[in-house]
Formats: structure tokens, sequence, C-alpha cells
């Protein structure tokens, strides 16, 4: 083995180790976006299933010599910070593919992203070359993911003496020796995929990444392929289901039945630039007291609030 790998092996070994004894405070961190995540999205009223994970220890270590190769070696742990950005995580699984936009435009106002990465079509194929025999017809994994720092205020959220005695507990055995390192453990990646495809995906993780059954053979990729493609058309579907729900809603102007079908109105809307409808839950409340819980109703309000501004400009 060249020296230069002998020394990196040696500094991902001291990085795993650290990491071992910083996967809780990992975990804190993540689930604090985690509960961020929820309470944004529930606030306005899409509908989404959100989760929280750690990097597990093992597959890092395989992901980081296979990243080593790539990169021809680590030079100490913050090499290994900068280029391994997903150790935490949170993903927000959306029920409809529609409210991705409106979802990224929630996570930019909550968070300040430091980046994001559109993962889309022919990615799959074209960054796993050699893989294997078969070559993929439809786009394999697809998915918006931001790294984000978490703010000053997140952080004291939840803070208590036991995560002050945790910090100087990695401090003592070497986990955060540097004031970058220990800003660093706060960037959380949020992934935010359609919950049709976080199906596939886990199945696919599972099945083509950890080769949990040994490895897989080309009907395998091939059946999986064939899913990837089902879940595409099913994403359609599932826009056109969401769109003519509301177009039937609108023309029946039925009142709405909770505040996940406001939001869902809202979000199609043009709504006046800077206007904070606030809490979805507390405005269905209201609406539907004064029995104003309608869309009729609403667009007329939209409409007036949208020339009121105009006359400003």
């Amino acid at each position: 083995m060249p020296p230069q790998m002998d020394e990196t092996t040696r500094v991902i070994d001291e990085f795993l180790r650290g990491f071992r004894r910083e996967q809780r405070y990992y975990h804190d961190k993540a689930n604090k976006a985690k509960a961020i995540c929820e309470e944004e999205l529930r606030r306005s009223g899409i509908q989404a299933q959100v989760t929280a994970r750690v990097k597990d220890r093992h597959s890092l270590r395989e992901k980081l010599h296979q990243r080593a190769k790539v990169r021809r070696g680590y030079d100490n742990a913050q090499d290994i910070r900068e280029d391994i950005v997903d150790l935490a995580g949170v993903r927000i699984g959306l029920y409809f593919p529609n409210h991705l936009s409106l979802t990224e435009n929630i996570l930019c106002s909550r968070f300040q992203i430091r980046q994001s990465v559109d993962h889309g079509k022919s990615e799959h194929v074209q960054n796993n070359p050699g893989r294997s025999e078969y070559l993929a017809q439809f786009s394999g994994y697809r998915g918006k993911h931001f790294q984000v720092p978490l703010k000053a205020e997140d952080n004291k959220k939840e803070h208590d003496e036991d995560e002050d005695d945790e910090r100087a507990e990695y401090n003592e055995e070497g986990g955060f020796e540097e004031e970058d390192a220990e800003e660093d453990m706060d960037i959380i990646e949020i992934q935010v995929v359609s919950m049709l495809h976080h199906a596939w995906t886990e199945v696919e993780h599972d099945l083509v990444y950890k080769q949990m059954s040994g490895s897989v053979s080309t009907d395998e990729r091939r059946i999986l392929d064939g899913l990837s493609g089902l879940t595409q058309l099913g994403e359609l579907l599932l826009e056109q289901l969401h769109e003519a729900h509301l177009k039937r809603s609108k023309s029946e102007n039925k009142p709405f039945k909770n505040f996940y079908e406001l939001g869902s109105f809202l979000a199609a809307q043009q709504l006046p630039s800077g206007l904070d409808n606030g809490p979805l839950e507390f405005l269905y409340e209201f609406l539907e007291i004064v029995e104003y819980h309608k869309p009729s109703f609403l667009e007329s309000v939209i409409l007036r609030q949208a020339l009121s501004v105009s006359d400003f400009d």
C-alpha cells in the first residue's frame, strides 16, 4: 500500500473513533432539524413524512475508503468533514410532488442554505459507470438536497446542561478540538423527495449499496430500473390527482375539510409578495368559525390584497 494511503487509513480510523463518540451529538442535531422541518411544514399545511438519521459507522468507513481513492486520500479529519456533508441528515418525504417548490421556499426562509444540489435525470447512470453490465433506462435517485447550518436560536432550543457535558466530553477525548470543527458539526443535510420515490430509494439503497444479501444480479437491477420508471409515472399521476382535486374543490366551492386542504389551495394561488398567512391551523379555525372557509371567499380576499399591493407599485 502506498505511504499516502497508509496515512489516509490512519486518518479515517482516527476520524471513525471520534465519530463513534460523537454520534449522540449528531443525533441531537438531526432531531432538532427534524422538529423544525415538521413544525414549518405543518404550519404551511404540507403533508409529509419527516425522518432524521445519522450515518452508520460501518457504511461510513466503506464510503470514506471509496472517496479516498477518488480524491487521492485525506490529510486530516477536517478534510473528511468537508467532503462528507451528510453525516447527519433529515429526509422530507412529500405526499404530493407538487409541493416541492413550496417546500424549497419554506426551507430557504427558515434556514440559511449553504448549498443545494438537485439530483435529477440521468445523473444516476452517469455517476455510476462500470457498476454493472446493465445500463439503466430510467433516472435513478431523484431529489433535492440542502446543506444547512442550524442557526444560533435553533441550537438554543432544547439546549441543556447535558449537551454542555457532551461537548466537554468530546473535547477531552479529542472530538472537537477547533471551533471550526465544532461549527461544522452543526451542518445538516435536508433531503426532499416524494414519498413514492422515498420507498424505492430505501429498497435500492439496501439492495444495491449495502448489498445486504450479496452482489446484485442483472435481473435484479433491471427490476429496480423498471420500478424506478413506475415511480416516475406514479409521481406524475399524483401531481394530476392533486390538481384535479383542487379544480373540483374550487368548482364545487365546498368548505375545506381540514387545514391541509386549505394549505393545498393556498399553495396553488399566486399570493402577493411578502404575504404571510401565519400558522394554517389557526387560520383554518378562524375561517371555520366565521364560516368563510371556502375557495370562493379566499379567492376574493387574495384578489383584493393583490390589488391593494399593486396600488403602491
